[in-house]
């Protein structure tokens, strides 16, 4: 199954309908997306579109609590779309579900809208080019965090599926220069080193090689030569190797159905199997990083995250 089925069985919503007007900064009025059965839901408009780069993607879109910030300012929860990076929108049905609540929470809400792989060939590998885009992205926040009441300390970072990957790959690189506290991952995929996806979850072996621009064949081969590569996008790499006292706190969920089967011992959809995340919560417990792995609807992640944020 492919990632884009996969989003397409689970009913993940699909950016529908988003007019310039409603993007542009201090907009007001509703966006309406519509799910991949036909249902619309409607979503307050973006406070404000922060663009970071020249690329018609490279924006970030920002939504504020009502009312004055207080002193000091809100939190803040960063999301990060999946769709294997080939695909998907700023604003998606995370967004629909989650958008009120972290609202209602005096939470400031933040989606990155991204450059696809396809559309980054200048740059090597192509998936370097998203986590390039993404702290961007929280650069271009923090610099205008001040104008939008916004803390930077208090910070989280949540994605589904390719998204995951790539909030983990931000929060745990580098030591952690953002000082992400909290990261919420969603079905994500812990680990791009083909080797280590293959011992992990065994009937996987489509997932990866696109994010370094070849083909799975050949990134099995030349897997050795590759590996200092990988490893600076591969969340189980980077956590063996970060200062345990830097890195944020983790929580991944999978829905039920991506566990594996007891028959089996394999899930269905290998490309967000929770054997991801089991092998990957053994690893941040080895280093002393707090990781808990949940197996729900991803409704508990994004409480957990929210918590989190607005804790004392």
């Amino acid at each position: 199954m492919t990632e884009r089925e996969s989003k397409m069985k689970n009913a993940v919503f699909a950016f529908a309908v988003l007019a310039a007007a409603l993007a542009a900064n201090g907009s007001t009025g509703t966006v309406s997306v519509t799910n991949s059965s036909g249902v619309v839901s409607t979503i307050p408009a973006p406070d404000a579109r922060l663009v970071y780069g020249p690329h018609a993607k490279q924006y970030v879109e920002l939504w504020l609590p009502k009312g004055a910030a207080p002193a000091g300012g809100r939190p803040l929860a960063v999301y990060i779309h999946g769709g294997a990076w080939t695909s998907g929108n700023a604003i998606d049905g995370h967004v629909v579900r989650r958008l009120a609540n972290v609202l209602e929470r005096n939470v400031a809400f933040a989606s990155v809208s991204y450059r696809y792989l396809y559309e980054t060939k200048e740059v090597k590998p192509p998936v370097k080019a998203v986590k390039d885009d993404v702290v961007a992205a929280l650069s271009k926040i923090r610099d205008n965090a001040a104008s939008y009441g916004i803390r930077m300390d208090r910070l989280a970072l949540s994605g589904g599926s390719a998204g995951a990957c790539i909030s983990l790959v931000v929060a745990l690189s580098d030591g952690n220069p953002f000082g992400v506290d909290f990261v919420g991952a969603m079905y994500p995929q812990t680990s791009l080193d083909p080797k280590e996806m293959k011992e992990w979850v065994p009937n996987q072996g489509v997932y990866g090689a696109h994010a370094f621009g070849i083909g799975w064949k050949e990134f099995e081969a030349r897997r050795d030569e590759m590996l200092p590569t990988i490893e600076l996008y591969s969340p189980a790499a980077l956590a063996r190797k970060i200062d345990p006292a830097a890195a944020p706190e983790i929580v991944i969920e999978y829905p039920p159905a991506n566990f594996p089967d007891e028959k089996t011992g394999l899930a269905k959809d290998p490309i967000h199997s929770a054997q991801f995340g089991m092998r990957f919560a053994e690893v941040c417990r080895e280093r002393g990083i707090k990781c808990e792995l949940l197996k729900g609807a991803c409704n508990e992640s994004w409480k957990r995250l929210v918590d989190r944020l607005v804790a004392p």
